[in-house]
């Protein structure tokens, strides 16, 4: 099943858990009501899938507030040093 809104469309993967999400700019700001049916999409499928984006980190971290507070781990953090978040994550594509 797809659900789409006026101008997105969450696609479950099939398989596995996760849904691939289209429409979606994340290096822009987005309007709330597009933030909650993100949100309701994360809680169903616990996986979004964003293809093709582009982003820098100032616009990564302001897409992954949308889902909540970036918060830092502490074990990752070598002695001494701090971070203000932590590294993204990349995936070889």
């Amino acid at each position: 099943m797809t659900v789409t809104a006026t101008r997105i469309a969450i696609t479950p993967t099939g398989g596995a858990p996760g849904a691939i999400v289209t429409g979606v700019d994340a290096s822009r700001p987005l309007e709330p009501d597009v933030i909650l049916q993100l949100k309701q999409a994360w809680r169903d499928y616990h996986l979004l899938i964003f293809k093709n984006q582009t982003l820098t980190e100032e616009q990564q971290l302001a897409f992954a507030n949308y889902f909540g507070d970036i918060f830092q781990q502490p074990a990752y953090i070598p002695k001494g040093q701090s971070e203000p978040v932590l590294p993204p994550l990349v995936l070889p594509g």
